[in-house]
């Protein structure tokens, strides 16, 4: 999740610029300050129980993102929501990975998972 200095922005965060700055995206980075940079994306892995920090996040506060036809509920959910909503607008500041959101202590991969940015959140979790 997110991106390192140097890179360039993913468009929809290049789209916000800071004068469309968002309730919503305030939430989120008071809610998931940043901890600190770590080195080499081998070492970001994310644990289920930091994983299951933003799921709980997303699926309590998913009904007030805009730009939805509906207002989305926990069950819809999926990576692409969680992207746009949570990870980017928490990264945004410090340019950094969501893993740097929730430890700033480097975590070696003991498994790799891989998934489709389609899957829904709670089908994911529950693997």
């Amino acid at each position: 999740f997110g991106w390192r200095p140097g890179s360039s922005l993913p468009m929809t965060v290049q789209a916000w610029g800071p004068d469309r700055e968002l309730e919503e995206h305030k939430g989120v980075r008071d809610t998931f300050p940043f901890c600190g940079y770590i080195d080499g994306a081998e070492r970001r892995a994310i644990r289920a129980a930091q994983l299951k920090r933003f799921v709980d996040f997303a699926a309590v506060n998913c009904s007030s993102w805009p730009g939805h036809p509906s207002p989305l509920s926990a069950s819809q959910l999926n990576f692409y929501h969680l992207n746009e909503h949570l990870i980017l607008p928490a990264t945004l500041d410090h340019r950094c990975s969501g893993v740097e959101l929730v430890t700033k202590t480097r975590q070696d991969a003991v498994v790799f998972v891989s998934h489709w940015w389609g899957d829904k959140l709670e089908d994911f979790a529950h693997c």
